[in-house]
């Protein structure tokens, strides 16, 4: 039987960790299993005009930001647009969020709380009902099978 000299433990992040896109999805930034410390990056999207650029942190398996834990909210001004975020994970797995300046200047944000997760969630699941039922009054129904589609093809309603 051999015998073990020495273990070497790595902590690993047991979520990832990412921000909303459109749609109500979730594009992750660090991903699950990710040694502890670990550094991510990515480029800020464009800013509506004139406006500010706000980004939903979550931490989750899921898909849907609904389904993941809310984190906080990065507020950034308009030319940040397109600047380099980093992401970086401490040995303690604090979240530091870094954006790098066009001159090379780096400077930290911090994640501001504005509201409370449940709030956010309901807000979220009313603003996906809202565009559900839009969509369902612009579509008007529309007779469907093979019998419909040999009606379109000759010329019938």
């Amino acid at each position: 039987m051999q015998e073990i000299d020495s273990v070497t433990l790595v902590d690993a992040l047991s979520m990832p960790i990412g921000f909303a896109v459109p749609g109500g999805r979730f594009r992750k930034v660090i991903e699950k299993n990710t040694q502890i410390p670990s550094k991510s990056s990515f480029r800020l999207p464009p800013a509506k005009e004139g406006k500010g650029l706000e980004l939903d942190i979550f931490q989750g398996d899921a898909d849907k930001i609904i389904d993941n834990e809310y984190l906080g909210t990065l507020k950034f001004p308009a030319d940040a647009a397109g600047q380099r975020v980093n992401f970086l994970l401490d040995e303690e797995c604090l979240l530091h969020v870094t954006v790098e300046g066009i001159s090379g200047d780096t400077r930290e944000v911090m994640l501001a709380t504005h509201d409370t997760p449940e709030a956010l969630k309901a807000a979220w699941q009313e603003e996906a009902e809202r565009r559900r039922l839009a969509a369902e009054r612009q579509t008007p129904e529309q007779p469907r099978g093979l019998f419909a589609s040999i009606r379109k093809v000759f010329g019938g309603q």
